[in-house]
């Protein structure tokens, strides 16, 4: 190993305060591990580490390892750009970073990194592998959990079809032109993707759908499951899941609203209404202090069809954990996702790696004989010669480009995103009166140069008289005269449609952030919503008043709720504060006995992810060059809006996060 060039790692993280001393104990327990079995074996492939400066690079290496699974990687690779942006967002100077790259780089690549640490190699905590040009050195769950997706993606069909051309000509006409799903007083139209994802989710053991808000990924769900139970599978064969409990109840509220518009829907579909989806964990029976989950490779998901919603969300560690849970055999997978959203926040890139892995170039592309089974059964379309061609290989994979959405303006802003920023852009300037009048569209609020907390607190105040109006008050006060549920759940009418009106209210918008902390973060944000809210007359007992917000930070399966789930603190006759989760039933809870929870006014855009408003605020960093600040955070922050997104910042920091591409070390590649 050549040290020449090697600078010293731990101190470089320590001058700009990168340093994790849980990560160094960590490398530094790794390499007592090799030392042991050195001095133990008699085996020569098993190497000393008396040598400071290779044990040096070695601690390095590992600590490198560790801090790259911290910022999403699964790996590090043996190309020096990778290690040298790592280390950039760590915060190290180029100049320290570029020969600390080359070296670590280096290292990953080198042939004698297994015989120094030749232990953590052979009981598989460390796992090294090739690809095209480049070296990739990951932990062995991380590994294996990437070994099983690519695998899985990958395999040939398990399940043969039990129905005829004839059968599935039938079933799509009778939902699609006898029986369909209506948009207003018309009839959803359904493109050649979209019948096409249809057949695919029907026909083949994994599908996976892709595509932006407004593209119709859960109608195309709905209509999907109608066409499963026509060809006999049951509801109660069907199971519904998504990375968190808002995205879950968001995906069945989706569903059964469009269940509802089905003039002539048959028994059959209705039976679509005793779904509930769940989170992962839920599906899968991950408990707290349980290593195993309840259903795993020995004991698989007993259903027909499993639908997975938001996968951009999942990690691979669990999306490993899921697929060793389904057995392809008698399980049909379906995922969705939005490949532009920002990545999972553990490690990994799920459904960008596994929408490389089942297209072609990046494109979707179909075999011959799909494409004339799509001829047959849905009827012949321009879409189906002009689809890309593959020779062989599962056809697994749908796009979807066209937006059913009418506000073009979110549309053409999350588009502009997406190109890097390039030409004009679409953001108009935003004042107050902008807010107040209620207006569709995209909007900048300039921040001005060395603008702080009183600039920022006079835009939530704008913020907040707008999208609380004064009718907010007149019901938590009349809802203060009824008498509080006196189990776990409200049943009195009247109060039931007041607190979903109130509901109404507060899901039409909310406050994102880029941050969490600091003054541009959603924690400061938080306390200034809250102290608007106050100073309206709203009465503050042991720091809770009615009205409040609440967000779930961690799931409690004892109670139903889930890390994701929004619910607002009531209170009702005698003063007695509860707290209530839209749904049905509506349940109740002291708020003594949550989980951990936090403020809702503001949440990041990490958090929102898997819920949808009518207007978002998207609070930026005041550093441009900020690292958390990318094209993905940009985009998925916008489309949380429905009508109107405002941005407050600078147009320098949007168009430079925009040219900023979010890219992940996962080895796929």
């Amino acid at each position: 190993m050549n040290s020449a060039t090697h600078i010293d790692l731990v101190e470089a993280l320590r001058s700009v305060d990168a340093l994790e001393p849980g990560c160094l104990f960590i490398a530094g327990d790794l390499l007592k591990i090799c030392d042991l079995e050195a001095r133990r074996s008699s085996d020569l492939k098993y190497v000393s580490l008396e040598n400071s400066e290779v044990r040096n690079q070695l601690r390095d290496l590992l600590l490198l390892l560790q801090l790259s699974l911290f910022e999403g990687n699964l790996c590090i690779s043996s190309r020096p750009d990778d290690t040298l942006d790592l280390l950039s967002r760590l915060g190290v100077p180029t100049q320290v970073g570029t020969p600390t790259a080359e070296s670590l780089a280096g290292l990953v690549a080198d042939p004698a990194l297994e015989s120094y640490l030749r232990p953590l190699f052979h009981t598989g905590m460390l796992v090294r592998k090739t690809a095209g040009s480049a070296s990739y050195l990951f932990p062995g769950r991380q590994w294996r959990a990437i070994d099983r997706i690519r695998s899985f993606a990958l395999q040939s069909a398990t399940q043969s079809a039990t129905f005829t051309d004839d059968q599935l000509r039938q079933w799509f006409r009778d939902v699609l032109a006898e029986r369909p799903i209506m948009g207003g007083e018309k009839p959803v139209a359904f493109t050649a993707q979209q019948r096409l994802a249809l057949l695919l989710g029907l026909t083949e053991p994994l599908f996976v759908l892709s595509g932006g808000p407004g593209t119709g990924k859960t109608t195309i769900i709905l209509n999907l499951l109608r066409l499963m139970i026509r060809s006999g599978v049951p509801a109660e064969r069907i199971r519904m899941a998504a990375p968190t409990g808002k995205a879950a109840a968001r995906m069945m509220e989706s569903i059964g609203g469009g269940l509802r518009s089905i003039e002539k829907a048959t028994d059959a579909d209705r039976t679509i209404e005793t779904l509930k989806a769940s989170t992962l964990h839920g599906l899968l029976g991950i408990r707290p202090g349980i290593a195993q989950p309840d259903y795993n490779s020995a004991n698989p998901i007993d259903a027909d069809v499993v639908v997975v919603d938001e996968v951009s969300m999942v990690d691979a560690v669990m999306m490993s954990s899921l697929l060793s849970a389904i057995d392809p055999r008698q399980t049909r997978l379906i995922l969705l996702g939005d490949r532009d959203q920002l990545p999972s926040v553990e490690s990994g890139a799920v459904l960008a790696d596994l929408l490389a892995l089942l297209s072609e170039q990046g494109e979707a592309a179909y075999t011959e004989d799909v494409l004339q089974k799509a001829a047959d059964v849905i009827g012949p379309d321009e879409a189906w010669n002009m689809a890309r061609r593959k020779p062989s290989g599962p056809n697994r994979y749908v796009h979807l480009t066209y937006s059913h959405r009418s506000e073009r303006a979110v549309r053409d802003l999350a588009a502009w995103v997406n190109s890097g920023g390039e030409g004009p852009s679409p953001l108009k300037p935003a004042e107050a009166a902008t807010l107040e009048a209620g207006h569709e569209g995209t909007f900048l609020f300039s921040r001005p140069d060395g603008a702080g907390r009183a600039h920022i607190e006079s835009l939530i105040r704008i913020w907040g008289a707008s999208v609380f109006p004064s009718e907010w008050e007149a019901m938590l006060t009349e809802l203060s005269r009824k008498d509080a549920p006196t189990g776990r759940t409200i049943t009195d009418p009247q109060t039931m449609e007041l607190v979903r009106s109130l509901f109404r209210i507060f899901d039409r918008s909310r406050i994102l952030t880029v941050l969490r902390r600091g003054p541009f973060g959603a924690e400061s944000v938080q306390r200034m919503f809250q102290r608007y809210m106050l100073s309206r007359g709203l009465r503050e007992r042991r720091g809770l008043f009615s009205g409040l917000p609440v967000l779930i930070r961690r799931n409690d399966p004892l109670r139903g709720l889930a890390n994701g789930d929004t619910g607002l603190i009531l209170q009702f006759r005698s003063q007695r504060f509860l707290a209530v989760f839209d749904g049905s039933p509506m349940t109740v809870f002291s708020p003594d006995v949550l989980p951990q929870w936090e403020p809702a006014y503001a949440m990041t855009v990490h958090k929102s992810q898997g819920s949808e408003y009518g207007s978002v605020l998207i609070i930026l960093p005041d550093e441009p060059d900020h690292p958390l600040m990318n094209r993905q955070i940009l985009y998925t922050g916008i489309t949380r809006a429905r009508k109107s997104a405002f941005l407050y910042g600078s147009d320098d920091a949007i168009r430079h996060a925009s040219g900023k591409a979010l890219r992940r070390i996962t080895g796929f590649d």
